[in-house]
């Protein structure tokens, strides 16, 4: 069902992929820098293309910047607008088959205007399919942060490693007697949290005393 277009000839090959300047489909034609609509069964949502490519198979692969929607923190608000959507840190390759064009429309926000300023009216919907961006969503911190120049058109994560990767890489000295991350020194007796996924990470292993009593309340029972 994929029909090649006048435009989609390929304009470059790299590591095994040759990459096109535009993919034409039943759905619709899209090149690098539109947004596009996925639709499939293990994921759907919203992209920002980054590139078009065939693998050595001859396969259609889209490279996309994923954008989320109602997997953020704002999504627990019940003031969420519906029509807001949010640049990630992740990108996406998939079959190009569960991809649409559609149109998404960037809004700039001044952070000092928006702070004395009510910009409710101002963000209503005007392009076509009502569907608006003007913040990343970073799933690591759950904080949403205002797009630098470079990072309003599409960019590539894939050889990025998590910030907090990043900064351990830097920040990290560990010695038989301590753990210390940045300013945060470890030592042995430390009361330290640990996230869902440490036990899976690190390997640890919860033991509960069987001895333990906890109290009674509206959200324990014995």
């Amino acid at each position: 069902d994929i029909k090649e277009g006048p435009k989609g000839v390929a304009k470059k090959s790299e590591k095994g992929f040759v990459f096109h300047d535009s993919f034409v489909t039943e759905r619709g034609e899209f090149k690098p820098g539109d947004y596009v609509e996925i639709t499939c069964e293990k994921q759907s949502g919203f992209g920002h293309v980054i590139d078009l490519r065939t693998n050595v198979r001859g396969e259609k692969l889209v490279h996309v910047q994923d954008m989320a929607v109602n997997n953020t923190i704002a999504s627990t608000f019940h003031h969420k607008d519906e029509h807001q959507i949010f640049k990630t840190y992740m990108c996406a390759f998939l079959p190009v088959k569960y991809f649409s064009p559609t149109k998404i429309e960037y809004r700039k926000v001044d952070p000092e205007e928006w702070r004395n300023k009510d910009f409710t009216k101002d963000l209503i919907h005007s392009s076509d399919s009502g569907r608006f961006w003007s913040q990343y969503y970073d799933h690591e911190t759950g904080r949403f942060q205002y797009p630098t120049q470079k990072q309003i058109e599409p960019k590539c994560f894939c050889n990025e490693l998590p910030w907090v990767y990043r900064f351990l890489q830097h920040n990290l000295d560990i010695s038989p007697d301590k753990i210390k991350v940045g300013d945060f020194e470890i030592v042995r007796g430390s009361l330290v949290y640990l996230t869902d996924n440490a036990a899976k990470d690190l390997g640890i292993e919860y033991k509960y005393c069987e001895k333990t009593v906890l109290p009674d309340s509206i959200w324990r029972t014995k």
